[in-house]
């Protein structure tokens, strides 16, 4: 083993199933990882070869939040329920005019709804993206160029809040950020941890393996945010389960804890999660992925010209790996994603829509993405390309 758990610092692991992905030509990441359970607390990881410079030096490339950096003018009532909802789970806590960090804002949605139910918090965004600074700091906000490895220093101990929304199942050591995040707490602030929710996994579908991509490499449930807050002499003050709906209207499992200092917080006994649920998921996906594939193949095999491929994302690296696009001529990768373009896949060049399409008007697109982004690109070709035939691996039923 490469690393040890996560959660607990053990050793002692099992393998529960080898993941494969093709990746950018220059990625840092691994090719393969190992979807692990710890033996002692139950927690499921994703180990491999990789170091912690490789998980670095990608993020310090390929920001988590890189295609969010437009601030929106407005939400959406649906947009912002779970942003409301996130928010009274700890707001009602916090003094007049006490001051909120949000680590990894983003585009910011988070904070614009927080000003709205509390116009006196003084509301700081950090990120790592120059692009999503920027447009924080146009829309009025304090926005500061940051991330957990690189905290500004006149921010410590200052907050009464902090916020880590879905970033610390991307971190190679979460404890590290747990306690970095603290750091910038008051004696008495609360630290807000989200996640992704394993055990909510096979309740909310998506395409096979969906969950398990190459940059979420920590898989939580609520009694893990728990365990890693004692260890950080942090207490669990509340915790809970929820649902995103994202894109489309699909739907997506999280889970989280609101945590505060504590001397007796590594005392207190914590059992060991239950990893059933998650075992039989990972069994129901090998059946999916296997049924997914021949149905895609069929797909494929019908056509007899070179096609194009949109869609670059976690749903494309894991399929390609499984040797989707073998015997297809394909031309390009199309990207929406402007920090995806210039690169390689597969050896294939990603170019924007406009130009990968131009390279051949008569191709077929083949449609390679997860639920929510496929939405969006059928509706991107529906505007400007009505006419273009649509191999629409994104529809196979599994």
């Amino acid at each position: 083993m490469n690393r040890t758990c996560p959660a607990c610092g053990a050793a002692q692991g099992r393998v529960l199933r080898t993941m494969r992905y093709a990746l950018f030509d220059d990625s840092t990441l691994p090719r393969r990882t190992r979807i692990t359970l710890c033996q002692d607390c139950g927690f499921v990881y994703a180990d491999s070869e990789a170091t912690a410079q490789d998980y670095l030096a990608h993020y310090r490339r390929n920001s988590i939040y890189a295609a969010a950096h437009e601030v929106r003018a407005g939400l959406s009532p649906q947009a912002q329920a779970p942003l409301v909802e996130r928010a009274h789970r700890f707001i009602s806590q916090l003094p007049p005019s006490a001051t909120l960090v949000d680590i990894g804002a983003g585009s910011g949605d988070f904070l614009q709804v927080l000003g709205g139910l509390r116009p006196d918090v003084r509301r700081v965004a950090l990120d790592p993206d120059p692009r999503c600074v920027a447009a924080l700091q146009a829309s009025g906000l304090d926005a500061r160029l940051g991330s957990l490895d690189d905290l500004p220093a006149s921010l410590a101990g200052q907050a009464d809040a902090v916020v880590l929304s879905h970033v610390l199942e991307h971190l190679w050591s979460p404890l590290e950020g747990i306690a970095q995040a603290a750091a910038l707490l008051k004696p008495t602030g609360v630290l807000y941890v989200e996640t992704p929710d394993r055990q909510g996994y096979g309740e909310h579908p998506n395409v096979p393996f969906y969950y398990f991509d190459p940059e979420h490499i920590n898989h939580f449930a609520v009694q893990d945010h728990a365990r890693l807050g004692a260890r950080a002499a942090l207490a669990m003050q509340a915790q809970g389960r929820s649902t995103l709906t994202l894109a489309g209207g699909v739907t997506y499992p999280v889970c989280w804890a609101l945590l505060r200092r504590s001397h007796t917080a590594a005392d207190a006994p914590l059992p060991p999660t239950d990893p059933c649920s998650l075992e039989r998921h990972l069994l129901e996906q090998e059946d999916r992925l296997r049924r997914w594939l021949a149905s895609a193949c069929q797909v494929l095999a019908a056509t007899d010209s070179a096609i194009i491929v949109w869609g670059t994302g976690s749903q494309a690296q894991r399929v390609l790996a499984e040797g989707l696009l073998d015997a297809c001529k394909v031309l390009a990768f199309v990207d929406s994603d402007a920090s995806k373009q210039g690169r390689r896949l597969a050896g294939i060049p990603i170019m924007a829509p406009d130009q990968g399409l131009a390279l051949a008007p008569l191709a077929p697109v083949a449609i390679l993405a997860a639920r929510a982004a496929s939405a969006s690109i059928r509706r991107a070709l529906a505007a400007s390309h009505p006419d273009r035939q649509v191999l629409a691996l994104d529809a196979l039923a599994d």
